[in-house]
């Protein structure tokens, strides 16, 4: 029996983190999911042509905004004319103006750091990335629900989201404004159409969430991480864009330390296993990638759990990753990856501050340069 047989066409929408992302950015993440995914029953034993077929990856690309506004600025001087009453922003401009022309730090911010302090610190650059990402997304749904009814959309199980990095927190704004706003909230509001799973990897949403009011049509905490609807539940009563909630951390992955996402310790009312589901990894193959989705999805600590929340346990009564499949991923991965020494110890020194505190837009920077020194951040 074919795979395509007894497991419908999963639509899987992937959202990129820090750095440039043209065209085809998505390739090496379908690739490493596609060759994970391929090592477990049944998927073995289907043809790649089989696999793609259910796999229907969706490219999310939110980078073009962030691009269009750093050709616009071309330099500093620019950038300080284009945001002269934003303070924060200013402050953090001049900081760098004060340092020494073409600096290390000066060119590292201009070309990653840009898209992370224009989402952080500039309200104007944050909404026209929403606006964009909102776009594509009812564009690709509008295009893939067509031929269902009104009445089997609430139901359907097969639309999932893959996020990491910056684009966990750029995800969590987009879909608050797609299930919310006036003009999308008819069509794609939370009674009407969820997502089965929303998918996590290296979660900035909480360290990042939104310090402007950047809908006056809804409440003040509308976007904030732990207050919005960007939660997991199956109770249709519930106001929640997604059933599934998979939040996956690297421990030693600092991108995730300052005010990290743990909604189980932070607001444990509100979320509960099974709907969420926290993935950790300690094991690591190479330090300076710690950071990378690609890194993440090696583990099979972390791409088995994920594989089975978005095929299910089973697939056409079979196993998804027989117990002997399961076991001989783990033994390798326990024998070609390492845990512990002097590298993990070097990126634990970087950071030994309050995971819970909200840092400010020039704390945030300066972090996450010094990471970088050490971890590679952006995903370009």
């Amino acid at each position: 029996m074919a795979l395509t047989d007894v497991l419908e066409p999963q639509h899987i929408f992937l959202v990129h983190g820090i750095g440039k992302h043209g065209t085809g950015w998505s390739e090496s993440w379908q690739k490493t999911f596609l060759d994970r995914l391929a090592t477990y029953s049944p998927f073995r034993s289907a043809t790649p042509e089989e696999v793609r077929e259910v796999c229907q990856f969706v490219e999310i690309t939110y980078d073009d905004t962030f691009e269009g506004i750093r050709t616009e600025w071309s330099d500093l001087g620019g950038a300080l004319t284009g945001v002269k009453s934003n303070l924060a922003f200013v402050t953090l401009l001049q900081k760098l103006d004060s340092s020494s022309p073409n600096s290390s730090f000066e060119k590292f911010f201009w070309e990653n750091m840009l898209d992370v302090a224009l989402w952080f610190g500039f309200k104007e650059a944050r909404s026209a990335v929403i606006a964009n990402l909102v776009a594509q997304l009812t564009k690709e749904l509008q295009q893939r629900l067509a031929g269902t009814s009104a009445a089997d959309r609430p139901n359907l199980s097969n639309f999932h989201v893959i996020a990491h990095s910056l684009g966990t927190s750029v995800i969590h704004d987009a879909l608050v404004s797609l299930s919310r706003s006036k003009v999308t909230a008819p069509d794609y509001g939370t009674k009407l159409f969820r997502f089965q799973n929303l998918v996590t990897v290296a979660n900035v949403s909480l360290a990042m969430e939104s310090p402007f009011d950047l809908d006056p049509n809804l409440p003040s905490d509308a976007y904030r991480a732990l207050s919005s609807n960007v939660c997991p539940s199956t109770l249709k009563s519930r106001d929640a864009v997604c059933r599934n909630y998979v939040n996956v951390r690297h421990e030693l992955d600092p991108v995730t330390w300052p005010r990290m996402f743990d909604p189980l310790s932070l607001d444990p009312n509100d979320w509960k296993a099974p709907e969420y589901l926290q993935v950790l990894e300690s094991r690591f193959l190479d330090i300076s990638h710690v950071h990378d989705l690609e890194h993440y999805f090696a583990s099979p600590r972390v791409h088995v759990p994920v594989f089975r929340r978005i095929f299910g346990n089973t697939v056409g009564g079979v196993d998804l990753g027989t117990e002997d499949e399961t076991k001989q991923a783990v033994k390798i991965w326990q024998e070609t990856s390492f845990d512990g020494g002097s590298p993990a110890s070097l990126v634990r020194s970087l950071f030994d501050g309050d995971r819970v505190k909200k840092l400010t837009l020039v704390e945030l920077i300066d972090l996450l340069g010094k990471f970088s020194k050490l971890v590679r951040i952006q995903t370009s």
